[in-house]
């Protein structure tokens, strides 16, 4: 499956809240932990539940990750987000 999104508003904004911890508790959850470099890994964690990301990528126009865990939707593992 394959979805856009479309955000009004610069490319640098949104790459700073994909690309830092503080970007992504801003927009995502307040519960991240991680590297968020390329290479590095992130949780994000709502409640009980929990993401494992692998970053993939993390440049000045992408940011691309892979699902490694995701304990509420298991389909997730193995998707790759861009």
């Amino acid at each position: 499956m394959k979805a856009t999104v479309v955000i009004s508003t610069s490319v640098s904004r949104v790459h700073d809240g994909l690309s830092s911890l503080d970007g992504l508790a801003g927009w995502w959850t307040p519960e991240v932990e991680g590297d968020p470099a390329a290479g590095g890994d992130l949780i994000l964690r709502f409640g009980d539940e929990h993401i494992q990301m692998h970053v993939d990528a993390n440049g000045p126009t992408a940011v691309a990750w892979t699902c490694r865990e995701h304990t509420k939707f298991p389909e997730w593992s193995g998707t790759r987000i861009t």
